[in-house]
């Protein structure tokens, strides 16, 4: 009965060690796949470097005749470019994702937002565009107009699309 014992409890750690080393990487892997956060940091959280900055949000409206049943906004990938001196746009690393949530106006209209924020020294630069795909590798639905970063410390400037299917 005593040898049982043992063997039972060998097996058992045994069990216990597979199942923590096969788990670990999983955890691992799901970390790395976390989306950027959209919200401005804490007030400090960079030893007081740059605690101020300003943030740009996207707002895009459904049209009345979006395909709810197969394009759902939960999938949309938001991507902000940046314009270079010759005039290609370039994405901006950091500043791609999906819709944050959706909200349904008193009117009914639905629309999508997405949020990112910018520290201090980058107050007024552009020119960027904000693009919408149905998909991470999906095809372009919408592209907003130039745009530059807010000039003003705090400031929150909105850019409104609408999306059509």
């Amino acid at each position: 009965m005593r040898n049982y014992r043992i063997g039972l409890r060998i097996a058992i750690l045994a069990c216990a060690t597979l199942l923590v080393i096969g788990i670990l990487p999983l955890a691992s892997v799901a970390r790395a796949d976390l989306p950027p956060r959209p919200s401005p940091p804490p007030a400090g959280s960079d030893g007081g470097k740059s605690s101020t900055g300003v943030s740009i949000v996207l707002r895009a409206t459904f049209g009345p005749g979006w395909p709810w049943d197969r394009v759902h906004w939960q999938e949309l990938w938001t991507v902000v470019e940046w314009q270079g001196i010759e005039g290609t746009w370039h994405p901006v690393e950091g500043w791609q994702g999906t819709l944050d949530g959706i909200t349904v106006a008193e009117n009914g209209d639905v629309v999508g937002e997405k949020a990112w924020w910018a520290y201090e020294p980058n107050l007024g630069k552009g020119p960027f565009r904000w693009l919408v795909y149905e998909g991470r590798a999906g095809r372009l639905i919408a592209a907003s107009d130039p745009f530059h970063l807010p000039e003003l410390v705090n400031q929150r400037d909105v850019v409104e699309i609408s999306l059509t299917h």
